[in-house]
């Protein structure tokens, strides 16, 4: 479903079960390693290491393009954590691979809870190196790949920020 959207994901190399008797205690799959991609919490990590604003600019932007082509397309990834994304880069081109993809589902017209559901996820990439700018950063290059929003854009980055402020705070005192 991903691939025909131009949405990467590992190719599944194996599934199955894990059974007690007839129970089904658990679903497995396994996918191929995808080489030289570390995790958005490392790339952010890297970011801080590095001086080059005009990089992380750029891993923003595409990310937040292909989020908003991910929606654009009706799909809702099922747990779009930063854990769940991957990333490298080829040539000028970032690529980014989505894991845990047993819940992501195609829509008719993808639920507007879906949409806010991932917005907070992805946003719980909480970090001193990335700005409140990188943050609209990411949603105007969201938007560009995700025209139909527009009207609702006030409305879904208020409740996005709230949200994950919400989150933030009860992650927090834990």
């Amino acid at each position: 479903m991903l691939a025909e959207h131009d949405l990467n994901a590992p190719p599944v190399v194996a599934v199955g079960e894990l059974k007690l008797g007839p129970f089904v205690l658990e679903n497995f799959t396994f996918t191929e390693a995808v080489n030289h991609a570390p995790d958005l919490y490392e790339h952010v990590q890297a970011f801080a290491k590095s001086s080059s604003h005009l990089e992380r600019r750029s891993f923003i932007e595409q990310l937040g393009e292909t989020i908003g082509r991910m929606h654009a397309t009706n799909i809702s990834h099922g747990d779009l954590r930063p854990g769940n994304v991957l990333a490298r880069k080829t040539d000028d081109r970032w690529q980014f691979f989505f894991l845990d993809n047993e819940r992501t589902r195609k829509y008719m017209r993808i639920p507007r809870k879906l949409i806010l559901k991932n917005l907070v996820q992805i946003n719980m990439l909480h970090s001193d190196v990335l700005s409140s700018t990188d943050r609209m950063r990411f949603f105007k290059a969201y938007l560009r790949s995700n025209p139909k929003l527009v009207p609702e854009r006030k409305l879904i980055a208020r409740k996005s920020a709230q949200r994950t402020a919400e989150r933030l705070n009860k992650k927090k005192h834990k």
